[in-house]
């Protein structure tokens, strides 16, 4: 069964995982803009995925266009100081999803921890 999106009232964002691959999928069509609610939903999957056990991380949109960026209408009324904790929620969790490149899996551990001369398959 698929899981809720945001045409039947759930998550504007979701984590899937498929094998050792993580996906992050934004699901709030036409433009997959990012409003309060999507950001909150992108820091939840982005934290479960951070949980999960995976060697890499796909971020895609479900539509035809992956994002429009952010929705404008998240602008009106904020205060500087506002406008600032936006900027640094935004580069946090910008940190997180690339913080996934340089993330070691088991298999790259497992092997780094082995002498180059051993002939067995690294662990995975």
């Amino acid at each position: 069964m698929a899981e809720p999106g945001a045409r039947d009232g759930g998550a504007r964002v979701r984590f899937e995982r498929q094998g050792a691959v993580g996906h992050v999928v934004l699901e709030h069509p036409p433009l997959n803009l990012f409003g309060a609610e999507v950001l909150d939903d992108l820091e939840t999957a982005v934290e479960e995925a951070g949980r999960a056990e995976i060697r890499a991380l796909v971020v895609r949109a479900e539509g035809k266009v992956f994002t429009g960026g952010v929705d404008v209408n998240m602008f009106d009324g904020l205060s500087p100081q506002d406008a600032r904790e936006l900027a640094l929620r935004l580069f946090r969790l910008s940190h997180a999803v690339e913080a996934f490149r340089s993330r070691p899996s088991r298999a790259s551990t497992a092997s780094a921890s082995r002498p180059a001369s051993s002939s067995r398959s690294p662990a995975i």
